[in-house]
């Protein structure tokens, strides 16, 4: 696996893409990490195709398709990464060995724990406070904080769990093939993020001309 390494002021050093790849990107990272944000400006900017498992997942009513209906749900993200160029955004746990078999690229947002809980804090107010439909119409509400499965309570219990989990898994050898951009900072974030977009226009480029 490529493993880029750091500057002395935080940022990332180098590409280590082929222009001739195509892009298939996985964002992982805790919940509030900014999976969806990143993938959302990537796609935007490069025109990929904007992959969102919370979206293939959650029906009306909070409808947990991945607990309820896995075959469905593992069927429908098969089928979504099945094309050449895609970025994805999302961590469910037992559809990332078939995610990171299909992928080049993993994007792991490893930021500190305190920017997190922060991040996650504010989404889930403002989700609460304003009664936005989110995730296919449903709405956030104060009292699913208190659950298990609430990104708060995984972030504040399982955070460190979670990056080991991580960590483990992209040092196996089924992801030796993956080129891996491990961010640490928002600094490195937006590092990555610009590497991306700048990997996809030369690839834009290479295909007009041939």
């Amino acid at each position: 696996m490529a493993r880029l390494g750091l500057r002395s002021d935080g940022g990332i050093v180098g590409d280590a893409l082929d222009p001739a790849q195509p892009l298939r990107v996985v964002v992982i990272g805790m919940s509030g990490s900014g999976k969806t944000t990143f993938a959302t400006h990537l796609a935007s900017a490069t025109g990929l195709p904007h992959l969102e498992l919370d979206l293939i997942n959650w029906r009306a009513n909070w409808y947990n398709r991945y607990v309820e209906d896995f075959e469905a749900f593992a069927a429908d993200v098969e089928a979504a990464t099945s094309g050449d160029n895609w970025v994805l955004a999302g961590n469910y746990t037992r559809v990332r060995a078939r995610l990171m078999a299909r992928a080049n690229v993993v994007v792991w947002l490893d930021l500190p724990k305190p920017m997190v809980l922060r991040q996650v804090f504010s989404r889930s107010i403002i989700r609460a406070v304003d009664k936005k439909p989110i995730l296919n119409g449903n709405r956030e509400r104060f009292i699913q904080w208190v659950k298990k499965d609430h990104p708060i309570q995984i972030v504040w219990r399982n955070y460190e769990r979670k990056r080991a989990a991580f960590e483990a898994e992209l040092s196996n050898e089924d992801a030796s093939h993956l080129t891996l951009y491990r961010c640490r900072s928002r600094r490195q974030v937006s590092d990555v993020l610009q590497t991306l977009k700048l990997h996809a226009a030369r690839q834009a480029d290479r295909l007009t001309s041939r």
